[in-house]
């Protein structure tokens, strides 16, 4: 069983459907688990010690940088715990799917999905010079360099602008920074698009009407960035095709 939606996603992807004993409570939220529909098969339970131990599972997957008491008490308890690392880059990704493989058992659908990976990262690039773009998030912020979504984007023909801004992660830019930075596509979360609450307004600002047209605007589901892995291919296709639909229309 997982500890948090990352490894639900590697466990969803990889694993045999009989040996996955339950998943996060995340997992079935469309809004950000990419394999929200197959994990609606397995039960869910909240990510405590309590909760994990009426199940005894065999093995419990869970985050080098999350749950760090739970995973303590676990281990202390006798149970075996896994830790999955934070990646970005597609050769990190193919190498925790593979490790996954084998501790899952796995290896077979552990190359396929490495094959997806190694394939949407070596796509050829789409014609022309590859445009500008700015992930904005609630509250104001942008996706750094160094995030999923960056490298996403890099995989998909897009240059991310806050790496020209010199931001590496999150960090938040004003609606003036943005009107003079004024990116060729802006990237919005579905997710936090239809939160409608005071973090989310800044995603709905007049000004954005103004500075971007419909079709420079990239609706994208966050499920696809939330976590590395599974997701990745999708992600990147779901991007090229953005950025083919609009260069065939503006053709």
């Amino acid at each position: 069983m997982s500890l948090n939606l990352c490894a639900d996603q590697y466990l969803l992807a990889l694993a045999d459907p009989s040996r996955i004993a339950a998943l996060t409570t995340f997992a079935q939220d469309p809004g950000i688990s990419f394999l929200a529909d197959r994990a609606e098969a397995f039960p869910t339970v909240p990510s405590a010690a309590e909760a994990i131990i009426k199940l005894d599972p065999d093995l419990i997957i869970g985050s080098r940088f999350r749950d760090t008491d739970t995973k303590t008490m676990l281990r202390r308890l006798g149970y075996k715990v896994v830790e999955i690392e934070r990646t970005n880059t597609a050769q990190e990704m193919a190498e925790q799917t593979r490790r996954m493989g084998d501790i899952l058992g796995s290896p077979a659908r552990a190359r396929e999905l490495i094959g997806q990976i190694e394939k949407a990262a070596s796509a050829a690039p789409l014609p022309g010079d590859a445009p500008s773009a700015l992930v904005y998030q609630r509250r104001g912020y942008i996706s750094g360099s160094k995030s999923i979504i960056s490298h996403v984007m890099r995989y998909a023909g897009l240059r991310n602008e806050a790496e020209k801004l010199g931001r590496s992660s999150i960090s938040r830019i004003s609606l003036e920074e943005l009107a003079v930075t004024r990116p060729d596509f802006l990237i919005l979360d579905t997710e936090a698009l239809g939160k409608g609450d005071i973090g989310s307004e800044v995603l709905h600002h007049p000004v954005l009407k103004r500075l971007f047209r419909k079709e420079q605007v990239i609706r994208m589901p966050s499920a696809l960035t939330v976590c590395g892995g599974p997701s990745f291919p999708a992600a990147v296709d779901f991007l090229r095709h953005a950025i083919s639909r609009v260069r065939t229309t503006d053709g």
